[in-house]
């Protein structure tokens, strides 16, 4: 056997090795963002004052449906509040483009889970509390 064919199986065991590893570390990131997604969505509709139900129906006044065209069944968001589903881009999207906390939009990098304040007032309320 020569050097390079036992380098390629060497390189081959590793990969083989390791990939179990990786996809198990991204797997568990993927699941925090999911859960970190949901709470942030079932506090926006704590805030609303809507039941899992309403907030199914006013998306689908809003134009966004599930894939048979229907209003989202309470069953769904609260898989999507529990973490166990992935919220849909598009029910993000309707989120932060038609709710207003204190008259401001909720931030899409909030629900996405990239920011830490839900609209542009917190933001600035706590820059303002840092400064002072």
């Amino acid at each position: 056997m020569n050097v390079l064919h036992l380098k390629l199986d060497f390189v081959k065991v590793v990969r083989v090795a390791l990939f179990p590893l990786r996809f198990r570390k991204v797997k568990i990131m993927d699941d925090k963002l999911k859960k970190l997604q949901g709470e942030r969505l079932k506090e926006i509709r704590k805030m609303l004052g809507l039941s899992q139900k309403k907030l199914g129906l006013w998306l689908s006044a809003k134009g966004v449906t599930n894939n048979c065209g229907e209003p989202y069944k309470e069953i769904t968001i609260a898989s999507w509040e529990n973490g166990r589903r992935k919220i849909p881009e598009e029910v993000m999207k309707a989120i932060s483009e038609n709710v207003n906390i204190n008259g401001h939009k909720v931030q899409a990098s909030y629900l996405h889970g990239s920011d830490k304040y839900m609209t542009s007032s917190d933001e600035l309320l706590q820059e303002a509390i840092r400064i002072s």
